[in-house]
This record gives C-alpha cells, structure tokens and sequence, in this order.
C-alpha cells in the first residue's frame, strides 16, 4: 500500500479542522463543567431554599454580560441593527 501525501492547502485545512474541533470539545467540556459546579452548590444548598434560589439566580445574572456580548458581535458581523420601535 502506498503513503500519499497531503498538498499544501489540504494540510492547513485538515490542521484547522483539527484545531476547530478541539476548540469546540474544550467549550462543551467547559460547559459541562459549570453545570456541574452550579449542581453540586445547588445540592449543597438544598435544605436553603431562599439561599439555593439565590445562588442560582447569581449564576445567571454572572452569565448576562457574556450573553449581551456574544448577541451584539453577531449583529455586528451579520451587518444588522437592533429594530427600534418609533412612535
């Protein structure tokens, strides 16, 4: 059986889809990760009803400033505006 060699821009290309891929796998473990810390501080807290409901709603409100930035770089990159309601 014969060895064939990659041109040039077939090895960048499979180099960055390697690269996409293990980009994408760190972000889902990452996300799986926090899902588990904010699981085990909610079963930490679970006899605290009122401290459990705030630790989640701290989790969420720390996760707003990422959610806003991530929605205002898309818009910017698809070249469209927020539609403001005039009256």
């Amino acid at each position: 059986m014969r060895a064939t060699t990659l041109s040039s821009p077939a090895r960048v290309y499979v180099a960055w889809n390697s690269a996409a891929g293990t980009a994408g796998a760190i972000v889902w473990m990452a996300g799986n990760l926090g899902g588990l810390v904010v699981a085990l501080l909610v079963q930490v807290l679970v006899h605290h009803p009122l401290a459990a409901f705030i630790a989640m709603a701290a989790v969420s409100l720390l996760g707003l400033p990422l959610a806003a930035r991530l929605t205002a770089s898309s818009d910017q990159e698809l070249g469209t505006q927020p539609q403001v309601a005039v009256s």
